[in-house]
């Protein structure tokens, strides 16, 4: 029954040397709700990651989770995805770029919850899609992760993001003060959109994840 998977595989391999027979697959988690005014962000987004992946990790994957949103974001990311697809250069029959639909807006747990039951993969990256990350910093975390010390990698923007108003410093060094004392040594932003984890760690913690936690899902991963 696997023989078709395998073909493409030892295709795969030849036109790619690059690419290991056995891997360490990634998955890298971008969850949207109502990206319809920022979608170009999102395209930039998505083109610096391809690049990311086609030179570094070409065993990683990009899901879009689309939590409820209101507006036009279903369509456009399948659209990103078609594109992508028509233009990769490996010997596959899946999309480069997959896609979630949730019903309901969650306000953010409920895209957690998704990619963590339902993507499997041995690394688990969740990023917000605005393009307010670093590359560099996406690929460290992988980095750390496939070390296999650290089960979970949490990032922050406040000390990599360009350009943040005044205004959103201020802001956020305040609210590291209050939530200082709840948080893991180490850990310095209660809401970071970039985290990291392994399979094992993923699949450990989902039974104490609940989607009715909205915002507050870092927090209490």
């Amino acid at each position: 029954a696997a023989y078709p998977d395998v073909l493409i595989e030892y295709v795969q391999s030849m036109l790619h040397p690059e690419y290991p027979s056995k891997r360490n697959d990634v998955a890298i988690i971008l969850p949207v709700y109502n990206e319809e005014e920022r979608i170009a962000s999102v395209i930039d987004f998505i083109k610096s990651l391809q690049v990311l992946i086609n030179e570094s990790f070409i065993n990683a994957n990009i899901y879009f989770v689309n939590d409820g949103s209101k507006d036009n974001t279903k369509d456009m990311i399948e659209k990103i995805s078609k594109d992508e697809y028509e233009q990769s250069t490996l010997v596959s029959n899946k999309y480069p770029i997959y896609s979630y639909n949730l019903n309901i807006n969650t306000r953010k747990a409920g895209t957690y919850l998704e990619g963590i039951r339902n993507i499997d993969a041995s690394i688990l990256i969740f990023a917000d899609a605005d393009n307010s990350f670093s590359i560099e910093d996406i690929a460290k975390i992988i980095n750390i992760l496939n070390v296999g010390y650290y089960d979970i990698v949490a990032g922050t923007k406040d000390e990599t993001a360009e350009n943040r108003p005044l205004i959103r410093r201020i802001m956020s060094f305040s609210k590291r003060l209050l939530t200082k004392g709840m948080l893991p040594k180490g850990v310095y932003d209660s809401q970071t959109g970039l985290k990291g984890m392994s399979w094992y760690a993923a699949k450990t913690i989902l039974p104490y994840l609940h989607e009715d936690t909205g915002l507050a899902i870092d927090l209490e991963i």
